[in-house]
């Protein structure tokens, strides 16, 4: 049983608790927010409207108005891709 508990330790002890959930926060970094918001933003333009609420989770809305937040927010997130689609390439 000792033998178990060893083998388990070194197979798992060496990594973060969080290491296999990292991959879930697509905002551990500012380029993978960005990422993220131009993914979502891309599946908008292509008619899938329903990602516009997963680009705007990457937009910090706390200063909006909260009773118009929700639509504050769809229209800076239209509006910054629209000026991020001048730029030839984002990488």
């Amino acid at each position: 049983m000792p033998v178990f508990f060893i083998f388990f330790f070194t197979l798992f002890g060496t990594y973060p608790l969080d290491a296999f959930s990292e991959d879930l926060n697509p905002f551990r970094s500012p380029r993978e927010t960005m990422r993220h918001f131009l993914t979502n933003m891309k599946k908008v333009k292509n008619g899938q409207k329903q990602y516009l609420q997963k680009a705007i989770q990457a937009l910090d809305t706390r200063s909006f108005d909260p009773t118009s937040r929700t639509k504050s927010a769809q229209l800076a997130a239209e509006r910054l891709v629209k000026t991020l689609d001048k730029i030839e390439y984002i990488r």
